[in-house]
């Protein structure tokens, strides 16, 4: 295959993972104001969501610039959001909190960037049971750096260190409630984007 045709193909299947990201936390989006999408990756689904909602202004940060669509991603550094206080009608965090050594000092700041009446929308994958835990290390553990390594070889994604993209932890669904909550946040919604009977669950929460 054409290394053109190859990017071609990965770009739309990640433009179309975060297509349907977007249509579940639509929903969940304010009426108006300015949307931060943390750990933003490849850009991807911050465009879907700036689709999906032209009205409002958007953001994006993390540690590394990784972005192939978009304007970019402000840096993270030293664990710190590069923002004031309260400046954020929501924040997002789709499928990064595996890789942070800490994730909580990555919600607390989210809590502090977040306006008053605002919310967290955070997308996490859980898993069920010790079975399920297994499945997913395995998955993350070799799907996840197979990927990336086929979409750099065709230059879909820009190389970094591996490191940043190295999963830390695998979450249950009491696991991850217990780290909002330590966090500050409170779940107020779940939608669950895969099915609930499957080992490990794609699931998304609206946090205030």
């Amino acid at each position: 295959m054409a290394p053109a045709a190859a990017k071609s193909i990965i770009d739309a299947a990640m433009s179309a993972r975060a297509g349907n990201l977007a249509r579940i936390v639509l929903p969940f989006l304010p009426k108006d104001g300015n949307v931060l999408d943390v750990g933003s990756g490849t850009g991807h689904n911050a465009a879907a969501l700036r689709q999906s909602r032209p009205d409002l202004g958007f953001r994006e940060c993390d540690i590394v610039d990784m972005h192939v669509v978009g304007g970019g991603a402000d840096l993270i550094v030293d664990g710190r959001l590069p923002y004031d206080n309260s400046t954020f009608a929501a924040v997002t965090l789709f499928f990064m909190l595996q890789y942070p050594e800490d994730p909580l000092p990555l919600l607390r700041e989210a809590r502090r960037v977040m306006a008053d009446g605002g919310h967290v929308i955070a997308a996490q994958t859980v898993c069920r049971g010790r079975v399920g835990r297994c499945a997913l290390k395995l998955h993350e553990q070799v799907w996840g750096p197979v990927a990336y390594s086929v979409a750099r070889t065709f230059r879909a994604v820009p190389d970094v260190s591996m490191a940043c993209l190295t999963p830390r932890r695998w979450f249950s669904e009491s696991e991850i409630k217990a780290l909002f909550e330590a966090g500050g946040l409170e779940v107020r919604d779940t939608v669950r984007m895969t099915s609930s009977a499957a080992m490990y669950v794609d699931t998304v929460y609206l946090l205030q």
